[in-house]
């Protein structure tokens, strides 16, 4: 009996114990279930207060990023701009340049053909001008052997008999220690004039150096200068006074002239300097 009773009260112990532990767990139903309520939702508030300051430093961790790349993608988009511009500025220069260059080759091949055609039409003047003198005068001047003075002894001696051409003739100066030729003009004013010079085409350049103008040059049929030596010999003679006559005529067939009643120049060691008369005449 002493062990079932002290089984039952080992039991009953237990049991007690137990339901002390069961009935401490269950917690009743009373007026404190309230206040429970209460400390349960005061936790929450918390915790959502806590999400809350949580999201916001989420946000504010976010914003920092976002301005830095922001910043980040305005520097970049800065960059590219001017990178464009930059590249358009040096587009527009390159082919600026690449334009002028062109331009100035282009000047330069028409500047280079201008004076080919230049060349080519002063060379169709000139063969015209001649092919138009040789029409003109298809026969040559035949030089007269004749030894006068000059164009005015020839005139004088021959002319005396016969009507005297113009044309060439050979002259011999007093005091010249040789003949030559000239061109004696028979018709102009009476006749007997010496010319000494001669332009009508230009196809005779006039540029020449000092020696040529002292020997003369040219063709006395077409254009020349005869010379000052043989000039000289020509004004120079004893007892003989002569005239110069200038006769000009433009491109538009305008002429003008200018008459000296007195002409001769010094010798070679004054280098021929010309002495002139009375002047009359419109050529100013």
């Amino acid at each position: 009996n002493c062990f079932r009773v002290t089984s039952l009260i080992c039991l009953n112990i237990f049991l007690f114990s137990l339901g002390e532990t069961v009935i401490s767990n269950v917690k009743p139903c009373s007026s404190k279930g309230t206040r429970n309520v209460g400390a349960v939702e005061e936790p929450l508030k918390a915790e959502e207060k806590n999400k809350s300051a949580d999201i916001s430093k989420q946000k504010e961790q976010c914003l920092v990023p976002c301005d830095v790349q922001a910043r980040i993608l305005r520097g970049e988009k800065h960059y590219m701009c001017r990178n464009l511009q930059n590249s358009l500025v040096e587009y527009a220069r390159s082919t600026k340049k690449l334009v002028r260059n062109m331009m100035d080759d282009q000047q330069s091949s028409l500047d280079y053909l201008s004076n080919q055609v230049n060349e080519l039409m002063n060379r169709l003047l000139l063969l015209n001008a001649e092919v138009l003198r040789k029409h003109l005068d298809p026969l040559p001047y035949i030089t007269v052997q004749s030894h006068g003075l000059d164009c005015t002894d020839i005139k004088d001696t021959v002319g005396s008999v016969s009507k005297t051409p113009t044309g060439l003739y050979i002259i011999h100066p007093e005091g010249s220690n040789y003949p030559f030729e000239v061109l004696c003009d028979m018709d102009f004013q009476g006749g007997g004039w010496t010319v000494v010079q001669k332009r009508t085409d230009g196809i005779i350049p006039f540029q020449r150096t000092w020696s040529e103008y002292l020997d003369g040059f040219g063709d006395l049929s077409g254009e020349f200068w005869l010379g000052l030596r043989k000039i000289f010999l020509i004004v120079n003679q004893k007892a003989t006074s002569f005239s110069l006559y200038v006769d000009l005529e433009s491109e538009n067939d305008k002429h003008a002239y200018a008459s000296y009643d007195g002409f001769w120049i010094d010798d070679e060691a004054c280098s021929f300097k010309i002495h002139l008369g009375h002047y009359s005449g419109n050529a100013g």
